[in-house]
């Protein structure tokens, strides 16, 4: 394979990676992937012609565990795992995939292009450990002292009338909730850092649900800073973070056939807007937990004395 940086508004400039012979993705060795991918934060596969059906064939290996998307998307190419983005044709601003629950937020997202936009509609990333170097040491401060605070609403299933509402305790940290039988839904609070550790363990990644515009995701009812104080975050933290980030925000320019694997807890995404008559067909897969350890690859021993 023969791989050249994407972009040097990343940390390492991400990955393109396109083949040197006649081998598919699956062909690749799994453990140079993997550590590329570590090291990296995102790879876009390009040139493999690689078939919508057999995406699963290509996740797979690098995957122990799915997530279960949101329902209003609807699964794609007869696999389960595919679904569509969310439809339309307006701008999504940076986001970390479901980064608003510790339950649900994915390792690794996949995305494929089947059909490459004409004119605009690019898909946006940021890389979230280089954009929590460039922020400055007073919105740093508050960001690794504060979380997010995510008023949440998740179907499970039909209404069961007559039943009412139950507590629910959940297995994740940062979560206050119940179990509402009337409407068949979880609804609870969950708190989220807007920063995280990096699989190297050395840095930290500014990836969450931050700037994500209210009601584009229909399950987030309300989302704020919680602060000691009660009040949101200030806006001229704010509107740091959006200018910061717009500076080192890169946009892909697809290609039919396209794969890219994003690190979900480093990178934020979104997408351009575009007209109504450009045809756009991506589709998004999501890892919720790798087949290889967090920071496998960037790790070390302790040397010998």
């Amino acid at each position: 394979m023969i791989t050249k940086p994407l972009t040097d508004l990343f940390e390492g400039g991400g990955l393109l990676i396109t083949p040197s012979s006649n081998k598919k993705i699956t062909d690749l060795n799994y453990s140079e992937i993997v550590t590329l991918f570590e090291r990296y934060g995102v790879l876009i596969f390009r040139g493999f012609e690689l078939d919508p059906h057999e995406i699963p064939n290509v996740t797979n290996i690098y995957t122990q565990s799915y997530a279960n998307d949101a329902i209003r998307r609807d699964s794609r190419f007869g696999q389960k795992i595919v679904r569509d983005v969310d439809l339309g044709n307006d701008a999504h601003t940076l986001h970390s995939e479901a980064s608003y629950s510790a339950s649900a937020w994915p390792e690794i997202i996949w995305f494929y292009c089947n059909i490459a936009p004409q004119k605009n509609g690019g898909t946006i990333l940021c890389d979230g450990q280089k954009l929590w170097k460039n922020l400055s040491s007073d919105t740093k401060t508050f960001f690794l002292a504060e979380p997010l605070s995510f008023d949440l609403e998740i179907t499970f299933g039909k209404p069961r009338k007559g039943r009412g509402k139950q507590i629910w305790m959940s297995n994740t940290t940062g979560t206050k909730g119940f179990i509402n039988w009337e409407t068949g839904s979880f609804e609870f609070i969950q708190l989220m850092y807007a920063v995280n550790e990096s699989r190297s363990g050395k840095e930290l990644c500014f990836a969450n649900h931050l700037l994500a515009e209210l009601g584009k995701d229909p399950q987030i009812k309300n989302k704020f800073m919680k602060t000691m104080s009660g009040e949101e975050v200030p806006d001229q933290l704010l509107d740091e973070v959006k200018q910061k980030s717009s500076e080192i925000t890169f946009e892909i320019n697809w290609q039919n056939h396209d794969l890219a694997m994003i690190d979900n807890k480093r990178f934020m995404h979104g997408r351009r807007a575009f007209d109504k008559n450009i045809t756009r067909e991506i589709v998004i897969v999501q890892t919720a937990r790798a087949s290889f350890g967090f920071g496998q690859t960037t790790r070390s021993r302790v040397e010998e004395f």
